[in-house]
């Protein structure tokens, strides 16, 4: 079985690919709130929200959501 790339910070083990290109204290922000999200899942009383960390992070959107924005228009509704 092969293992992902993680690191350990505070006694938790974080994947790397979780953390992105943050750096100090956001870093160490983040892997807190994975390790916390990760608990709340496994508990089972778990709902989705951003993480505070990427609040005003700029994304672009994917291929498909492109796709699907051109076919169907913003709102998904088709004319």
């Amino acid at each position: 079985m092969k293992r992902v790339p993680a690191e350990t910070i505070e006694g938790k083990r974080v994947i790397k690919r979780y953390l992105g290109s943050l750096k100090g204290e956001a870093r160490k922000e983040r892997a807190r709130e994975v390790a916390k999200r990760r608990e709340e899942a496994r508990s089972g009383n778990y709902s989705y929200q951003p993480f505070e960390t990427d609040k005003n992070v700029k994304t672009k959107p994917s291929k498909y959501t492109l796709a699907y924005q051109k076919r169907y228009g913003k709102n998904g509704s088709k004319k």
